[in-house]
Formats: structure tokens, C-alpha cells, sequence
């Protein structure tokens, strides 16, 4: 189905398989005549970016968003990011954008339960409800900010 979006979500600490096997992923890209776009979520330690460093290795030429996961702090907190030679290489054909928090007790609720987003929402009570909407809604609109640049 080429006019639809898939979504991958992978553990970044995956750097292993992704080496080892990302050849299987662009053979496949090519066979379905697919474009990859990444969306790399990090926090503020050093491993967010060197796994993206690692990952760049073995996809060159894909286009990556860096998203600042807010929950983690505000955007000028992200220092080792900011200031990095990274974030320099990744504006050359992505963006930096800033993936929003969302309240610990939606979190919380999903976590402790272990329940996706979409058979947990009709269960949480109306306040965590609509925060979690809330958050849904400001997720939506960052990445329409790239996907509509893009069709």
C-alpha cells in the first residue's frame, strides 16, 4: 500500500541489528520503491547521540528529524545536542523538533498497565483523558510540521 504511512518504532539501543541487518531494510526500501524518514527521539545524555551517529552509519543519505523529547526538559536544556556537530548535520536535510511532554500520570497510567494508547483511553479518568488528548493533538501537529514540507 505505497500511499499509506508505516511506522516503525524501534528501541535506539538496537544499534547491533540495525548494523547488522539494516542492508535487509534498504533492500526492501528499494524493492517496494519506499522512502525511509526517521524520527529520532532523544533525551539529554550522550547516547541519543552517539546511537544517531551509529544509525547515520548505516542508513547515509536518509532523512532524520531530531525530536527533543520535552519530557526530559526544555529545548535550551538539551546542551549536548544543541552545541553538537550533529545537530549541524542533521539540519543539512532534516529538522530539530520538539517531541512534547506529557503528564507523569498519563505516563504513569500507561506504563504501570501496559496498555497501548488507544485501549487505554477510554479507561482513564476524564482529567488524564484529556490530557492525554492534549498531548495526542501537539504530537499530531509536529509531525504534520514535516510531513506536509514533504507531500
Amino acid at each position: 500500500m505505497p500511499e499509506h504511512t508505516v511506522v516503525i518504532n524501534a528501541a535506539a539501543r538496537t544499534k547491533t541489528s540495525t548494523a547488522n541487518y539494516g542492508d535487509i531494510m534498504r533492500g526492501a526500501l528499494r524493492e517496494m520503491r519506499r522512502e525511509l524518514v526517521v524520527f529520532w527521539i532523544i533525551n539529554r545524555h550522550r547516547d541519543s547521540i552517539e546511537l544517531l551517529h551509529s544509525f547515520q552509519q548505516t542508513f547515509p543519505g536518509v532523512v532524520i528529524h531530531v525530536c527533543r523529547n520535552l519530557y526530559f526538559g526544555e529545548p535550551e536544556r538539551f546542551d549536548l545536542y544543541n552545541s553538537s556537530k550533529a545537530r549541524e548535520a542533521i539540519e543539512k536535510t532534516g529538522k530539530t523538533l520538539d517531541f512534547p511532554a506529557v503528564a507523569n500520570r498519563v505516563a504513569d497510567w500507561l506504563y504501570s498497565r501496559r496498555m497501548s494508547i488507544r485501549a487505554a483511553h477510554p479507561e482513564m479518568p476524564f482529567g488524564t483523558r484529556a490530557e492525554l488528548q492534549r498531548w495526542r493533538t501537539r504530537c499530531a501537529e509536529m509531525f504534520a510540521s514535516v510531513i506536509e514540507e514533504t507531500s
